[in-house]
């Protein structure tokens, strides 16, 4: 077998600097020239042949896959770019001082926030001249939480154990029990404040907002009987539907209460002020009381630059493939070609979740053989539902990625085909290297026995 042939005016071979995601070989490459290795267990991997020592429709074959692998390739990264940038819209408000974008959806909403949520505050009544030093009392405190209601004033458990804290010699001063309810992990914060006479009280706040998270604080003696008067430990006692003197010993300054607000007239409630919700895809955070306007702030201009690039990067795709794949070009019997424009076709009509599923009811549709964009369909459909528009782009562009990476990643069908027609391409340069070192030897076994004949004085 010749591994190799010389002194014609250029070197055959495989040009191997070709792979998806890596540097890839264009037309001009390919013929310009390289090493050829006639071994058939040298790796075909992303290798083209630069010359045509072998079959020329297996060439051209070749070469149209290495254009279509370009052009996949930067179809990928169109894609891609469209997946992660398209505009999420964005939201101003007109009073911040009322509420602020913590995530946003659609146009203009009116925004009029009558309650903030709370925590639940409770201060004791009794005050001490000092709180280090005088001991309150021992035995426990148990913290429950739920909700209170003053129609029928009662006090509804949400649910969850409650918390007992145990109360002795080592912490009975309103440091020492401020501190034990802090640590205790029961879902409240307690200091000591003084009053305007310089004297010192119990403070307890609740860690969460919302009518839910409201709590009674039942006191109980060194053998968990309940103190409900003003003795001992029984003067931190707060039970909201007892009275003052038999359970209810704390005032409480402040009640765990949800936020009330309206929304374009319609009345809702939350247990937070932070990622309230005003609707599909829209929060804000409350920050005070009032009134004010949502609207949008992403110009639509944007929003038809993306829908504009899924056109032209589909439109540019088909082009380059419908070149190759016509009748008398280089892809016209190719498997793959054939398959990316049918998946390319399907992706057109792909139905996507959202509020809108396809990529006609944003204003892209096929208009004689090309995807074209209506501006004023994609301006309303923007206008009716901007998260809606978006969320469609953004999908769009995640399914085209993915679509196109089956094709342009290093196992992908392309290269695929390309490893496939280079083996056959190989097999043909070898047949038709052996043929011409066949036909040379044949000649020089003709001279060999003609210069015989001649010196044998043949004529």
């Amino acid at each position: 077998m010749v591994s190799s042939v010389s002194g014609s005016s250029s070197t055959y071979g495989y040009y191997g600097s070709s792979s998806a995601g890596g540097s890839t070989s264009t037309a001009a490459n390919i013929l310009s020239g390289g090493s050829y290795s006639s071994s058939p267990s040298s790796s075909l991997a992303g290798n083209v042949p630069t010359q045509v020592p072998g079959d020329q429709n297996l060439y051209n074959h070749l070469t149209g896959l290495q254009t279509l692998l370009n052009t996949v390739n930067q179809f990928q990264t169109l894609a891609s770019a469209l997946q992660t940038s398209a505009t999420t819209p964005q939201f101003k408000v007109a009073n911040t001082g009322i509420a602020t974008v913590s995530n946003s959806e659609t146009t203009t909403y009116s925004l009029d926030v009558t309650q903030l949520a709370q925590t639940q505050t409770v201060q004791s009544n009794t005050s001490l001249t000092d709180s280090g030093t005088t001991a309150v009392g021992t035995g426990s405190l148990t913290f429950q939480f739920g909700s209170y209601a003053s129609g029928s004033n009662t006090f509804t458990s949400a649910g969850g154990a409650p918390t007992t804290i145990n109360i002795d010699g080592s912490n009975n001063t309103l440091t020492g029990i401020a501190a034990a309810i802090t640590n205790s992990g029961a879902g409240v914060t307690a200091s000591v404040v003084q009053d305007t006479n310089g004297n010192y009280q119990l403070n307890v706040v609740g860690n969460a907002t919302g009518s839910t998270n409201g709590f009674k604080i039942t006191a109980a003696d060194g053998s968990g009987t309940p103190i409900t008067g003003n003795t001992g430990l029984g003067v931190l006692a707060f039970d909201p539907t007892a009275t003052s003197g038999t359970g209810k010993n704390m005032t409480q300054s402040a009640a765990a209460q949800d936020a009330s607000y309206s929304v374009n007239g319609l009345t809702y409630q939350s247990s937070t002020n932070n990622g309230v919700s005003i609707t599909a895809g829209m929060n804000v955070n409350l920050m005070s009381t009032g009134q004010t306007l949502l609207t949008s702030a992403t110009l639509p201009q944007n929003v038809a630059s993306q829908a504009q690039t899924v056109a032209t990067g589909i439109n540019g795709l088909f082009s380059t493939i419908n070149q190759l794949s016509g009748q008398g070009g280089p892809l016209e019997n190719s498997n793959v070609a054939f398959t990316m424009r049918q998946d390319l076709s399907n992706a057109i009509t792909q139905w996507y979740p959202g509020t809108y599923n396809t990529m006609d009811q944003i204003g892209i549709t096929m208009n004689n053989g090309a995807l074209q964009v209506d501006q004023n369909q994609l301006q309303s459909a923007y206008l009716n539902d901007p998260l809606g528009t978006t969320s469609l782009l953004q999908r769009i562009g995640a399914g085209l990625n993915s679509l196109s990476q089956t094709y342009a990643s290093t196992g992908g069908s392309v290269q695929g085909e390309i490893n496939t027609v280079a083996q056959s391409y190989q097999a043909s340069v070898t047949a038709s290297q052996e043929s011409q070192a066949s036909l040379a030897y044949s000649q020089a076994q003709y001279q060999a026995a003609s210069q015989a004949y001649k010196l044998l004085g043949g004529t």
